[in-house]
């Protein structure tokens, strides 16, 4: 669908006075049919929020190219992207975070370290992924197999001995977010959050329609520190890195990284496996 429009739309915004964070941000786009949906978070900036929507509206439906909007709340899966077998996926977003798990009751293997992050001083504790329990690994998709009406939720294997995940405020989140890309040879491509072990972010690609994952390379987010990123006294992390398929299937990730300090862009060419340098801004 393409989609020209001379001015700006107001989809939707918060209310008068609404200043927390979190609310009526982080929008995602779709498409429901011959609509367009535009997906928002309306509740805290919090893996508590994870998985659940609130009674307020969180999506746009358009029918008419995104001149008009309607508000709805987001109860209806989004169509996802169309594979070469006829699959239909949804995967990467928010749409398909599951809940997270309160850490009480869990079985958690040692942890890695714990990391105080910029974003309300909040801890991180962290932990391999590949020594987690299995409910805890993996990536969480949604599949409509091709000829079928209904959605299967899935769990895709990650295969990544750096990668790590975390538990904050008493739960342990299970995200896997990013930009999902069809390359030319049928298989996908993704650059996701949160971070791999000692502050990188990996390429995976699927070869077996999000079946299973594979890192396939990684970008340093800040080559030009050498601490370890769980490292008391001082904090490191990203945030929100996005991709773009290339048309000689290179992916071009861009990244938001913070030192603890102030933020800097850290952009890097894929092809497939890592080929480049992350540049931070002076």
């Amino acid at each position: 669908m393409k989609i020209i429009l001379s001015e700006p739309v107001l989809v939707a915004e918060g209310p008068a006075g609404e200043i927390r964070w979190g609310r009526y941000q982080f929008p995602t786009f779709g498409q429901m049919g011959d609509r367009l949906a535009l997906t928002f978070h309306v509740a805290e900036d919090s893996a508590r929020a994870y998985g659940q929507i609130g009674p307020e509206p969180n999506r746009g439906l358009s029918a008419d190219g995104g001149r008009t909007w309607s508000l709805v709340r987001a109860t209806e899966p989004t169509d996802g992207m169309l594979l070469p077998n006829g699959d239909r996926i949804r995967i990467g977003t928010a749409e398909v975070t599951p809940k997270s798990i309160p850490v009480e009751g869990l079985k958690l293997p040692a942890s890695v370290g714990t990391l105080i992050g910029t974003y309300g001083q909040l801890p991180y504790v962290y932990y391999r992924h590949d020594e987690l329990p299995a409910a805890l690994q993996g990536v969480p998709l949604s599949r409509r197999p091709a000829g079928s009406a209904r959605w299967v939720e899935e769990r895709a294997r990650l295969d990544d001995p750096a990668m790590m995940r975390y538990t904050i405020q008493e739960v342990f989140p299970v995200v896997w977010w990013g930009d999902v890309h069809l390359a030319a040879d049928g298989s996908l491509l993704a650059v996701v959050y949160p971070c791999s072990l000692h502050g990188e972010v990996a390429c995976y690609r699927s070869a077996d329609s999000g079946r299973s994952w594979q890192a396939q390379g990684r970008i340093p987010y800040r080559p030009d520190l050498k601490a370890d990123p769980l490292a008391p006294d001082r904090v490191h992390g990203f945030t929100e890195p996005g991709s773009v398929l290339l048309r000689d299937g290179s992916l071009l990730a861009v990244l938001r990284t913070t030192d603890g300090l102030g933020s800097a862009p850290c952009i890097a060419a894929i092809r497939p496996i890592w080929a480049g340098r992350g540049r931070p801004r002076k």
